[in-house]
């Protein structure tokens, strides 16, 4: 298993309303991981059995055991 942490989605790479799981970084900016294929239905939250390591943009590496899911506008 690789132990290296899940880079922020590029904002570009972003859809428009469309639903993505996600983690905050220390800097403030919301870190995007993956996108909901559920299309925003269940929970709000991802609980991980683990912690993740997740890399924001501006380059700190956090972890994440709990992702949130938000939309896109």
């Amino acid at each position: 298993m690789s132990t290296a942490p899940y880079r922020a989605m590029p904002k570009q790479n972003l859809k428009r309303n469309t639903w993505y799981y996600g983690a905050r970084c220390d800097c403030g900016l919301q870190i995007v991981v993956d996108q909901d294929f559920s299309q925003g239905y269940g929970d709000d939250v991802l609980e991980l059995s683990r912690p993740i390591q997740v890399e924001c943009n501006c380059g700190t590496v956090s972890h994440a055991q709990r992702l949130q899911k938000f939309r896109t506008p």
